[in-house]
């Protein structure tokens, strides 16, 4: 019997012992395990990553990616992170938002309910980033026969220099952009819009190009415009005080838009010689219309006069003040300011442009587009000029104006020299071989205004 109990003592001691040593042989739980894997086709702002969860340290992996940042070199969950839904095995990640021509440092990491593990580190560097345009708007007033202008601000991220941009124009239906389409041939700053644009909406798109590195950058658009107004047929403005409204022709030859009248016109002509109402005023060259051009028409054969009187005091501002016709001596003075300014009516801000705002005297070279013979009655039927006669710098009398027109262009007379350096402009006269020709600043003759 003793020996029965002495065996059954030793079994359960056995037994005992066995139990202890399996207890004491499970392993605690602990964080998991990752391994990080290379960073894999690096672009400028973006960059394939991954890792792999080897072990869930025996308990539930509850978050896990790619942890990284371009200062930290030891990247944790509190800097940026990509996240993945994996809780073991192999995983990938896409790293976004990154900063061109940029080290990054990246580790792999698993979070359970114990702590987060973390992966080798891993470095990468981004690619050159293509340039961008930034801020892109259009300014303009949105109506047929208006231009358009695009304007941006070039950024790029390693500082290279720009190169011309890319510009293409868009139509669509609406402001949502239904029915979008790129405009044909519009690849420029401006665009000019058409009677097909009427009622559609107008955007444009630039890509930024840069000389060097990534080149090119990708296409950013603009809002669209308003719908594209109706094009007008008369333009109001301001004359000598008072509020007229002047009709608008289109030329046949260069489809450019013209006023139906010289500036002061009563209205638009119907004969060249005798519509003594429809003859308008007679300026000196480069003058504002300050009262100085007003000329009181009479019919064909009754002597013209002014409204103003003369002064033979030469102005030394743009602006002189009065409302006088200014007379020079021909011997010290031969313009009716001093010194000559050239850049009056046809500098880039088109300074005392006695034009409604967006129309300007035109130039030499738009006068000449419009390819008129010197024919009166054809350049009646054109553009209805008339014979406005012209006043003279001397004395400030009027003449020839039952036989003759005088129109200013913007451009000045630069091949003369001597005392008539600077005081010379080119003009427009009919009947006449050669059409166009030239005179001295100080001449009043009329003026007839173009659109931009």
């Amino acid at each position: 019997m003793k020996k029965l109990i002495t065996k059954t003592v030793v079994i359960l001691l056995a037994t005992g012992l066995f139990i202890t040593a399996c207890k004491k042989e499970k392993k605690p739980n602990v964080v998991p395990t990752v391994n990080t894997s290379t960073i894999s086709n690096p672009l400028a702002t973006s960059a394939m990553g991954g890792g792999n969860i080897t072990s869930d340290g025996g308990v539930e992996v509850t978050a896990s990616g790619l942890v990284y940042s371009n200062i930290n070199q030891t990247p944790t969950v509190s800097n940026d992170t990509a996240l993945t839904s994996v809780s073991n095995g192999n995983f990938t990640s896409m790293l976004k938002n990154l900063t061109p021509s940029t080290t990054y440092y990246v580790r792999a990491y698993a979070t359970n309910s114990i702590g987060t593990g973390y992966g080798e580190v891993v470095t990468f560097s981004t690619g050159n980033g293509g340039p961008v345009a930034l801020n892109v708007v259009i300014a303009g007033k949105v109506e047929v026969g208006e231009v358009l202008s695009a304007t941006y601000s070039y950024s790029d991220a390693e500082n290279d220099a720009e190169e011309a941009a890319i510009f293409q124009w868009y139509r669509a239906n609406d402001a949502l952009g239904t029915g979008e389409v790129a405009i044909t041939g519009a690849t420029a700053s401006t665009y000019k819009l058409l009677s097909v644009d009427e009622f559609k909406f107008i955007r444009v798109g630039i890509t930024a190009k840069a000389k060097t590195g990534t080149t090119s950058g990708t296409q950013v658009k603009s809002p669209f415009t308003l719908a594209v107004a109706v094009e007008p047929t008369t333009v109001t403005f301001t004359y000598d005080g008072k509020q007229v409204t002047y009709g608008i022709l289109t030329s046949s030859v260069t489809g450019r838009k013209w006023l139906d009248r010289n500036l002061g016109a009563a209205h638009v002509a119907t004969d060249y010689n005798t519509d003594y109402l429809a003859k308008g005023d007679l300026f000196q060259w480069g003058r504002a219309a300050d009262g100085h051009q007003l000329i009181k028409r009479e019919p064909v054969g009754v002597v013209n006069t002014a409204v103003n009187g003369t002064t033979t005091t030469i102005s030394t501002s743009p602006a002189p003040g009065h409302f006088n016709f200014i007379l020079i001596d021909y011997i010290d003075n031969f313009d009716w300011l001093k010194p000559s300014n050239n850049n009056l009516w046809n500098s880039s801000n088109q300074e005392n442009n006695p034009c409604p705002q967006g129309w300007h005297i035109p130039s030499k070279a738009e006068w000449e587009a419009e390819n008129l013979s010197g024919d009166q009655l054809e350049a009646f039927d054109r553009l209805k000029l008339t014979n406005t006669g012209r006043r003279a710098s001397s004395s400030g009398s009027i003449s020839s104006t039952g036989g003759r027109g005088w129109y200013w262009t913007s451009t000045i007379n630069a091949t003369l020299s001597g005392v008539l350096e600077n005081k010379g402009a080119y003009l427009i006269q009919f009947p006449a071989t050669p059409l166009i020709t030239d005179d001295l600043k100080s001449e009043g003759l009329g003026c007839r205004c173009i659109k931009n």
